[in-house]
């Protein structure tokens, strides 16, 4: 009974790991994407 209820809590670290990993992911990828793009050329 005990292992299987550390075998539980351990999936659900896994996947709180798993979320925080994906929201850190996004929010990098948006902070390069608006801090790293060209800067926009005027058109003459």
């Amino acid at each position: 009974m005990d292992q299987e209820l550390i075998h539980i809590k351990y999936e659900e670290k896994m996947e709180a790991l798993v979320y925080v990993f994906l929201l850190t992911g996004t929010l990098m990828v948006i902070f390069f994407a608006i801090f790293f793009r060209d800067p926009p050329r005027i058109a003459k």
